[in-house]
């Protein structure tokens, strides 16, 4: 009698199994993550844009004198 007792315990492990397949679940919010850096790689596309603005101010204001003794 007690033989199959301790055999139902042993049941309650794989029920410590299906928490761990919550785990898995978080990975699929980590898919998202990629999803978020897709966008990311359209911010460095902006980032060059601002690199050329901030070198035509330093030639506006500072390159100006310089352009002319260069050209």
């Amino acid at each position: 009698m007690t033989s199959p007792a301790a055999t139902t315990p042993a049941v309650t492990t794989p029920a410590v199994t299906t928490p761990a397949v919550t785990t898995p679940a978080a990975t699929t919010p980590a898919a998202t993550t990629p999803a978020a850096t897709s966008p990311a790689a359209t911010t460095p596309a902006v980032t060059p844009g601002r690199r050329t603005g901030w070198t035509a101010a330093r030639r506006l204001r500072s390159g100006t004198r310089r352009r002319r003794s260069r050209w």
